[in-house]
């Protein structure tokens, strides 16, 4: 079976053995991506992580290595849940591509303006936005 909370680890990284450490994993992505998305990414220690989830931050360092990894695990986990119900497999004998592909773009769009969704993809969009206007602050002006 394919459990994207499991798979989606650092290299270096423990994969939960238990049900009890399978919860304790969920459940620091889940605190972490809830406050990622309350106060963003730097604002958030792992001792805020911790302190909102339970446990330690032995288990952060355990299943994910530090904060980078845990945020890697949690835009892992959110791709493969967002990804879940839009790509649903291609069945040509119950309709024609047409169709097939405009249902999937109707899903996609109905997943991507949810506001959970929009809130995740501004923490994941912002950072990259600030490299891309400084680098282009070094680019000669035309």
């Amino acid at each position: 079976m394919h459990d994207p909370v499991l798979e989606s680890h650092h290299l270096v990284c423990e994969k939960p053995q238990t049900r009890r450490g399978i919860e304790r994993r969920l459940a620091l992505l889940l605190s972490a991506t809830e406050l990622f998305l309350e106060k963003g990414y730097d604002a958030v220690s792992l001792d805020d992580i911790v302190n909102h989830a339970g446990g330690s931050k032995t288990s952060i360092y355990k299943y994910f290595g530090n904060k980078d990894g845990l945020f890697t695990a949690i835009c892992d986990y959110r791709r493969e849940i967002f990804f879940k119900d839009i790509c649903i497999a291609f069945q040509p004998e119950q309709t024609s591509l047409k169709d097939y592909l405009i249902q999937t773009l109707i899903r996609f769009y109905k997943h991507i303006i949810q506001p959970e969704h929009i809130a995740f993809l501004r923490l994941v969009i912002r950072p990259l936005a600030k490299v891309v206007i400084a680098s282009s602050s070094d680019l000669p002006v035309q």
